[in-house]
């Protein structure tokens, strides 16, 4: 064998070898998340008890009154966590319900208690007067807006996960993040120990709010 033949069957090998580390430099991390997909490695985002809503939907900027009379807009509802239910103000059993959660789940946050809020919007004003008294009792901490109900149809439009959602008939509780983001939802019947484990997760992994 000649010199440049043996020069080129080094260099052939050298290539072949190149060839090879890049297939299984671009190759390799695919191999090993089909990998980790299907063995019972998962995610630990797949373990939240309420219902991711993906992507995260921002809140468009609103004008509201609470039913103190007090002005209410989306740069006063950023910055911390939030639960957030919608409804009518004939607050029946499931509604009471999940305020009472909602109180609970704030509560058990212990020293991460000024991080979360609590809001309410009230979709109409029939029986306003009993759940003020409701609200004045119970659950005085708790944020309620009521008007203009203008603007209270076009906010709670944002709440729908499709078309067809009837949000205030539903009974949910959302979850929106500091920046302003609806990020997940938690259907009637929920436990209250499922919010707070979520909510406990997400405090205690955010730095914001």
């Amino acid at each position: 064998m000649t010199n440049l033949e043996q020069k080129n069957k080094e260099t052939n090998k050298i290539n072949k070898a190149i060839i090879i580390i890049l297939v299984v430099l671009f190759l390799g991390p695919l191999f090993t998340a089909i990998w980790l997909f299907n063995s019972e490695w998962r995610p630990a985002s797949t373990s939240n008890y309420g219902t991711l809503i993906v992507p995260a939907r921002p809140l468009n900027e609103f004008a509201l009154k609470t039913i103190t009379g007090d002005n209410l807009g989306l740069d006063d509802i950023r910055y911390k966590w939030a639960m957030i239910v919608v409804g009518p103000a004939n607050c029946q059993q499931a509604c009471q319900d999940n305020l009472y959660k909602m109180r609970q789940v704030h509560t058990l946050q212990a020293k991460h208690q000024p991080r979360l809020r609590r809001y309410m919007i009230v979709t109409d004003n029939d029986g306003l007067p009993v759940l003020k008294s409701l609200l004045a009792k119970e659950y005085p901490k708790m944020i309620v807006v009521n008007s203009p109900q203008k603007e209270i149809k076009k906010l709670v439009e944002q709440f729908k996960i499709d078309d067809n959602d009837d949000v205030a008939g539903l009974h949910r509780i959302y979850l929106m993040d500091p920046h302003g983001n609806l990020m997940m939802y938690y259907e009637q019947g929920v436990v209250g120990t499922d919010i707070y484990k979520d909510l406990k997760k997400l405090l205690r992994k955010s730095q914001i709010g």
